[in-house]
């Protein structure tokens, strides 16, 4: 990953944008061929373009894009909602991981906006691939990975969806990571993670009415709630708030217990949701230590 740090010609930043797109490529046409194999492939489709966004000045991404869904489009004619659903939404959601990181946005930001965009993307394209190929899209997904009746299929592809996106961003995070730290120290205003904690607060609470429109959506955002409170911990560890890291595990087992006690009261599908409240806890005791601070320090 050294090329990221060297000044590169007109030629260098050609021939690096066409190999990413050549990956880009192959990654499509094999996906087009097997359902189970793109799940694992499509996870390092958004990397390319973050690495584009990091490698080459911002101007050039625009000819990227173009050419790899284009390229993408005529290699995958038979099976074109591949290229629709897979990389368009990689292209874009690589992009603003990229742009955030070039813009030292805090990295817990940078990952959850970018797997949320790319969850977005990917739901707006669904109706345009249903419309084209006169399919049912999520209903073939669910067929093709035997969900039935063990869980509604909204709770299944709107989890499946932001966890997928999830992991492609966190993979294209530390595969850049060090190298971007030799550039430019990763360091983050505290208020930072002061509004990103508040964030999952909300996340966690507007679950509830949500609830009561789309289950999915609200798993979604109890998954939210869940990754913000995962780099609170994160950073509980890195100060060493063993205090708060108490807390947080005694607030994780009493809601185990709580879950436990009440599941079978609760209407069918909704008694995870409990959980929401472990996250939400975390999330408030990070917001009201920084929002106790009188200034507002840099953490490393």
């Amino acid at each position: 990953m050294k090329f990221l740090s060297q000044r590169k010609s007109a030629a260098q930043i050609i021939a690096l944008m066409a190999m990413m797109s050549a990956i880009n490529i192959i990654v499509s046409v094999i996906a087009a061929f097997s359902v189970i194999a793109s799940v694992l492939l499509i996870i390092i489709l958004p990397l390319t373009s973050t690495i584009v966004v990091l490698a080459c000045p911002e101007k050039y991404f625009p000819i990227y894009a173009f050419a790899t869904i284009g390229l993408s489009v005529v290699a995958t004619i038979w099976n074109l909602d591949v290229t629709l659903f897979y990389v368009v939404p990689s292209i874009v959601s690589g992009f603003v991981f990229g742009f955030c990181i070039k813009r030292s946005i805090y990295f817990g930001w940078s990952i959850v906006i970018s797997a949320l965009l790319q969850m977005g993307i990917s739901f707006a394209i669904i109706p345009l691939i249903n419309v084209l190929f006169e399919i049912d899209f999520i209903h073939d997904l669910l067929v093709i990975f035997k969900i039935y009746d063990t869980i509604p299929g909204e709770i299944f592809i709107c989890c499946a969806f932001y966890v997928i996106a999830l992991i492609q961003t966190f993979l294209s995070y530390f595969v850049v990571k060090n190298e971007i730290e030799k550039l430019k120290p990763m360091k983050t205003e505290s208020s930072g993670i002061k509004y990103f904690s508040f964030a999952g607060i909300c996340s966690c609470i507007v679950l509830i009415p949500i609830s009561f429109v789309s289950i999915g959506a609200a798993y979604t955002l109890e998954l939210v709630g869940i990754t913000i409170a995962g780099f609170t911990i994160y950073e509980f560890f890195k100060t060493r708030s063993n205090r708060r890291l108490i807390i947080s595990a005694a607030t994780l087992l009493i809601n185990i217990f709580v879950v436990a006690i009440f599941y079978n009261m609760i209407p069918a599908y909704y008694g995870l949701l409990v959980f929401a409240l472990t996250p939400l806890i975390i999330n408030l005791l990070c917001f009201c230590y920084f929002l106790l601070k009188k200034q507002h320090d840099v953490i490393k």
